[in-house]
């Protein structure tokens, strides 16, 4: 589905995981975040095909890379939600 613009929702466990990373990387993310919603809703690239987003099946959920993290949203018909956030090292592992 291709809609003419996304809204977004970041979650609260998105916000505390940011809220506990450096004052740069907050900034680097909230960069990011904003980049891709101008590039999703001002010219109208799907973020599914997005070149730094990339669907994780095991999790169910989409991840846009950000440097050395990795921002996880998923996407319900024009709804895009960021749920959370970790370093690379981190964002794959299974307890």
């Amino acid at each position: 589905m291709t809609c003419s613009e996304y809204r977004f929702d970041i979650k609260e466990r998105f916000i505390e995981r940011l809220s506990a990373l450096t004052p740069a990387v907050q900034e680097r993310v909230k960069l990011k975040l904003a980049e891709f919603r101008m590039q999703v809703n001002k010219y109208g690239i799907d973020p599914r095909r997005h070149s730094n987003t990339k669907y994780i099946a095991f999790d169910r959920v989409w991840r846009l890379r950000i440097g050395d993290y990795r921002a996880f949203f998923d996407i319900e018909g024009d709804l895009i939600s960021f749920l959370t956030i970790f370093h690379r090292r981190d964002a794959y592992k299974r307890n």
